[in-house]
């Protein structure tokens, strides 16, 4: 069984957003693990709200696709409007961060995600639930890619993190 690791973020009513997400994705997804979720500052757009960020493993039976499909359906459901801004503010940003050694690259599913490998909201909480995970591309344990990788605004969500902890698993 490969191990699947989801990126989860909201700056749009975070709180209420992520709780969401995770409950329709606890509907054909049991939760295995959830990091520890940050308060993030937006990238390149100082005047959007800040965002939650955290990780979550999942127990999947299914395709990277099959998965990437649901993933949308709840974007969608949650509000969540695509525009060519990438860092626009969002509802909710559901992405598939690892699953197993898949390496998949068809212009619509990047696997593994390559903000494990340039963003620490992503990759510090991938390490905390999934240090001994490969990253296919590098070979190298993310625990590793980790280890000398730097933090900067990274304010942990404490109570937000127990509240999702005592909720899902």
């Amino acid at each position: 069984m490969p191990r699947i690791f989801i990126g989860v973020g909201s700056n749009i009513e975070p709180e209420a957003n992520v709780k969401m997400s995770l409950r329709l994705v606890r509907q054909f997804a049991p939760i295995a693990a959830i990091s520890t979720f940050y308060e993030t500052s937006p990238i390149d757009r100082p005047e959007q709200e800040n965002y939650f960020n955290g990780v979550v493993e999942i127990i999947f039976h299914g395709t990277p696709f099959e998965l990437d499909l649901k993933l949308l359906d709840i974007e969608d459901e949650l509000g969540r409007l695509r525009t060519a801004d990438k860092y626009a503010s969002r509802t909710i940003d559901l992405d598939i961060l690892l699953f197993g050694r898949e390496i998949i690259d068809d212009g619509n599913l990047r696997i593994p995600d390559p903000d494990i490998l340039k963003r620490d909201f992503v990759l510090l909480p991938l390490n905390e639930i999934g240090p001994t995970a490969i990253h296919p591309e590098t070979g190298q344990l993310i625990e590793k890619i980790a280890y000398n990788f730097r933090s900067h605004e990274l304010k942990e969500l404490v109570e937000f993190t127990k509240e999702l902890r005592e909720e899902f698993i």
